[in-house]
């Protein structure tokens, strides 16, 4: 096995027995707004759900493994569950003014921003379609943009998309924002993970 696959494996063991090791029945992570169905945990993410078991996070669609990537995201949110829950009244933000972000302006812009704005370039009738497959609801307050949708990533960790289409003057712009809290419940790096596994599933929406 390669070694950078087996450093994966080995992490990933690492963190299912980080969150196997917690009581997870009580109040503290209650607010996180996980399912339980016997010894598994049930994590909402987007339009699917995944079961954390034991020694393994099951895709409930296909039954598959879940990534690294997912595996990371589900435990983080799982170990960095604040002790308070943080105010729901807080403004919508830019990835970019979350402390600590600074290193991963690039890889976010990269691989999530830039590829929504040069996918849905003149073709936002397949932008409404793929977030209406995935279940985005309009924002209750109207933006200056040509299309916007808000989704729950994760229970606690609403999403905006913002979308202006290309015209004779500008190319096409997309924008994702958190709420402020959202680094509550995710650091910086997972959250731009969590958001790159958004754009995958818009994608595969839009196909």
């Amino acid at each position: 096995m390669p070694r950078k696959a087996k450093i994966f494996d080995e992490n990933y063991a690492s963190y299912l027995n980080q969150v196997a090791s917690l009581n997870l029945l009580s109040n503290k992570f209650r607010k996180l707004g996980l399912l339980y169905n016997g010894g598994d945990i049930s994590v909402p993410f987007i339009n699917n759900t995944y079961r954390i078991k034991k020694d393994i996070i099951i895709d409930d669609r296909n039954g598959k493994k879940a990534s690294y990537f997912k595996c990371v995201i589900f435990c983080k949110y799982i170990l960095l569950c604040p002790e308070n829950e943080p105010d729901d009244n807080n403004e919508w933000i830019t990835y970019k003014n979350f402390k600590d972000a600074a290193p991963l302006l690039n890889y976010f812009n990269k691989n999530v921003e830039g590829p929504l704005s040069d996918i849905f370039s003149n073709k936002i009738e397949m932008l409404e379609t793929a977030c209406d497959k995935l279940k985005g609801t309009k924002p209750d307050i109207a933006f200056p943009y040509d299309f916007s949708r808000e989704f729950l990533i994760l229970p606690k960790l609403p999403v905006l998309l913002l979308f202006n289409d290309k015209d004779e003057d500008f190319p096409a712009q997309c924008k994702v924002l958190f709420r402020e809290n959202a680094v509550q419940y995710l650091d910086p790096e997972c959250l731009a993970m969590a958001a790159v596994e958004f754009v995958h599933l818009l994608q595969e929406s839009a196909k």
